[in-house]
């Protein structure tokens, strides 16, 4: 797939997921590389199309290289190829592009030291390929958080920009010169949820609640399930009110807040996690 075609189709489907549009444009958030890391190295697992095309080529290039019965193969070896080496040859005058770009992928397969390793059940798996070609990252210790969530799938996305930092809380603002004055509706928020759900932590700052998540979320016990889904919706619940706060002046109550938010935890809850939501 040519490249452009490719950058095309990323660009509507990040535009679709920043704008909720394909055609206007609104600066991400997060860098689409970032989102298609894995999920326990903070991304959302998205594919990326580059490399997800490069995978499929290389493919090509092992079967070529494996001369398998297939009409296409048989004709390249016939006319192409002529009984030389296929990894040591040069690129053969008068091929295609695309079949040049298959040509060209095997410096990769030889850099890795063959197909053998990305070879499953006897064919050459783009999966296994694609896992060695994308970017790697460090994992984070709040994967669980967002891979285990019961929480709605919005609560868990918009928790998941607020533990990558970027979402404009007012420890970012403050950073860009702005003044903020301090608020104690987070923390009523926290705490009164907290109360419901029969835990008596709170924590002391941002760091420590994400911490306090991240090892509840570990646990597959179901008091532990509904204290991680219970910070996911808070989070989201908190958003929420603070856009509501920010451009149209309105702000629900405390206590309204947390009933609503607890009746979203027990709709998406087992029997076994409804027990500890009160």
């Amino acid at each position: 797939m040519p490249k452009k075609v490719m950058k095309e189709i990323q660009r509507i489907c990040r535009n679709f997921l920043w704008s909720w549009s394909d055609a206007e444009s609104k600066k991400a958030s997060v860098a689409w590389e970032s989102m298609c890391l894995p999920k326990n190295c903070g991304g959302l697992n998205l594919k990326d199309l580059t490399v997800w095309n490069k995978s499929a080529v290389i493919k090509h290039c092992w079967a070529l290289a494996m001369k398998q019965d297939r009409l296409w193969i048989k004709w390249i070896h016939v006319y192409y190829v002529k009984n030389k080496d296929f990894w040591s040859m040069d690129i053969p005058e008068g091929l295609t592009w695309s079949l040049r770009k298959v040509w060209a992928s095997r410096e990769i397969l030889t850099d890795v030291g063959g197909p053998d390793q990305f070879v499953h059940v006897g064919k050459s798996s783009i999966h296994k390929m694609y896992k060695h070609l994308r970017q790697q990252g460090s994992s984070v210790i709040w994967k669980r958080i967002i891979c285990n969530s019961k929480a709605s799938p919005k609560a868990t996305f918009v928790a998941w920009l607020a533990l990558q930092n970027r979402l404009a809380t007012k420890d970012r603002l403050v950073k860009w010169n702005l003044q903020i004055e301090k608020c104690c509706y987070s923390k009523a928020v926290w705490n009164g949820v907290l109360a419901r759900i029969g835990e008596a932590y709170s924590g002391s700052n941002w760091q420590d609640v994400c911490h306090w998540a991240a090892k509840k979320s570990r646990s597959k016990r179901s008091r532990a399930k509904v204290c991680s889904c219970a910070f996911t919706e808070t989070v989201y619940a908190i958003w929420l009110q603070r856009n509501a706060k920010i451009f149209r002046n309105t702000l629900d109550q405390s206590e309204v807040v947390i009933s609503r938010m607890l009746f979203h935890i027990a709709c998406r809850s087992d029997d076994r996690m409804k027990v500890f939501i009160q």
